[in-house]
C-alpha cells in the first residue's frame, strides 16, 4: 500500500516506507532505501522526511550516503515508478 502511493508522490506514503525500511518493518531493514525515501519525502513536503532522512544517516557511511542519493535522483527522474 505505502509504495504504490509513495510512487503518486504521496509525501505522508513516502516517509512511512522510509521508516519501515529504517527499521525493517514488514521489509528488510535497508538504510540506503530508508534514506532515500525519506530524501525524497521531504522534497515533497513531507514533515518528518527529512528525520528519516537523518535516523538512517546516523547509520551509513558517506559512500551509502551518496549512493542514497544517487537513488533518490533516479526515483525522481523515473517519476517514482520502480522505486
Amino acid at each position: 500500500m505505502f509504495r504504490s502511493l509513495s510512487e503518486k508522490e504521496n509525501a505522508d506514503a513516502q516517509t512511512m516506507l522510509g521508516w519501515m525500511y529504517a527499521y525493517g518493518v514488514e521489509i528488510p531493514k535497508d538504510y540506503t532505501y530508508a534514506y532515500m525515501w525519506g530524501k525524497i519525502s521531504a522534497s515533497n513536503g513531507g514533515k518528518n522526511g527529512s528525520s528519516v532522512r537523518n535516523t538512517a544517516a546516523e547509520f551509513m557511511t558517506p559512500a551509502e550516503i551518496s549512493t542514497a542519493q544517487k537513488l533518490a535522483r533516479e526515483c525522481v527522474r523515473k517519476k517514482h515508478k520502480g522505486c
